[in-house]
């Protein structure tokens, strides 16, 4: 049986206020829903045994959980590991057809903070509440005492929890990412060099140019194979093989020890690309010959064509099971080469692969690309070594 929400928080925002609120929604949400106190609520400090390998319990509690509540502070939006349940959960949306963003995804005004990231100004806070908790937040209700409003406030947002998971239910997911391999979703305002990170060449990013399905719907008649995030929920050898791209990224690269990375679809890839190449990182671009119909999918595909560097490959998937490929062959292909018109024209075999057409193709190709730019950076980095211990320096050209 899953919990029924699963209780995200920054480690700088524990202490006693904070047990209080989460034993006191425990016990209030208990009562609405009539679950047992013991499945309502998940928190690591409290569900988690000595004994347990505590990521996996969290991994598999965002899977399995109901609802998603969230401490908007300061602290969590600086917090990796925050960010990394929060999107982790967030990913379990892409199967409901409904897309509003704040159905199970619940945030409690802990600490009022106004420098949020954009993507969790999609969830808008209930302005229903007492003024004190929008504007002070519940941590201050708590601390001067103010125990009427701190009653009204914790008995509404267990109204407004159960009542919103009561109506529709969340499938649960036995596919994610590890925890480690998700890409931090409040990092988005922040610089590339901040995402790239000096790890080298034993992480590789991976950057999935494909459209979401009310999108894709504009250009194919069948949208089974795309999921509502776009990006990372593609199936790209959808029917015969239903596993979305970025469980097959992070497969692959499991099989050759190299830690993956999903990178936002919203990042523009030649700037990551560069700023990647500065710390010896991997990236792989992945693109949905489809989604290159759209010209927004398009641009952000062609800004890289004119581009050759050491850390990255373009690769094309190009889905023999799908019929209506099938049917438009010859134009995809030509779509292809107009928006790599560079590429299609050099063909270098080891950094652009135009035609991936089955899932165990694409699995022998990714691993093989990923090795080949690994052991190229190894060599480079040495080369580098080299170079900088003798001393030797580039004349500036006159």
């Amino acid at each position: 049986m899953s919990y029924y929400f699963f209780f995200s928080y920054s480690r700088n925002d524990h202490g006693n206020r904070l047990s209080q609120f989460y034993h006191d929604l425990v016990r209030e949400i208990s009562v609405q829903s009539g679950i047992s106190k013991e499945m309502t609520g998940f928190r690591d400090r409290e569900n988690i045994h000595l004994a347990t390998v505590w990521p996996k319990e969290i991994e598999k509690n965002l899977k399995t959980a109901r609802c998603f509540i969230y401490l908007h502070s300061p602290s969590y939006y600086k917090s990796t590991w925050c960010a990394k349940e929060w999107q982790a959960f967030k990913m379990r949306r892409h199967d409901k057809r409904d897309d509003s963003t704040n159905l199970f995804m619940f945030p409690i005004v802990w600490i009022p903070c106004h420098n949020v990231p954009d993507c969790v100004k999609l969830i808008q806070l209930d302005e229903n509440f007492d003024h004190m908790y929008l504007q002070e937040g519940l941590r201050e209700i708590i601390r001067q005492k103010k125990k009427q409003i701190y009653d009204g406030v914790l008995k509404k947002i267990a109204v407004r929890i159960v009542r919103s998971v009561e109506q529709q239910n969340l499938p649960e997911i036995n596919n994610l990412p590890l925890l480690k391999d998700i890409y931090n979703p409040f990092l988005h305002s922040k610089s590339i060099d901040q995402e790239c990170e000096a790890k080298g060449p034993s992480y590789a990013s991976f950057i999935y140019i494909a459209a979401n399905k009310s999108e894709i719907q504009k250009v194919k008649t069948n949208s089974e194979a795309y999921g509502n995030e776009g990006g990372w929920d593609w199936k790209p050898y959808f029917p015969k093989v239903d596993k979305e791209i970025a469980f097959i990224a992070q497969s692959v690269s499991s099989d050759v020890k190299i830690r993956c990375e999903h990178v936002s679809s919203d990042v523009n890839p030649l700037s990551f690309v560069e700023n990647a190449c500065k710390y010896g990182k991997i990236v792989i671009l992945i693109i949905d010959p489809w989604s290159l119909k759209l010209q927004d999918y398009a641009n952000k595909a062609g800004d890289y064509d004119a581009h050759e560097y050491l850390n990255c490959a373009v690769m094309v998937s190009f889905n023999s099971n799908d019929l209506e490929a099938l049917r438009s062959k010859e134009s995809l292909k030509n779509l292809i080469q107009c928006v790599f018109i560079h590429k299609s024209a050099i063909m270098n075999p080891e950094t652009f692969k135009p035609n991936i057409s089955t899932y165990d193709e694409m699995r022998i190709v990714l691993s093989e690309t990923l090795q080949k730019i690994q052991s190229k950076l190894i060599h480079a980095s040495k080369i580098k070594k080299h170079i900088s211990g003798s001393g030797f320096k580039m004349k500036p050209l006159l």
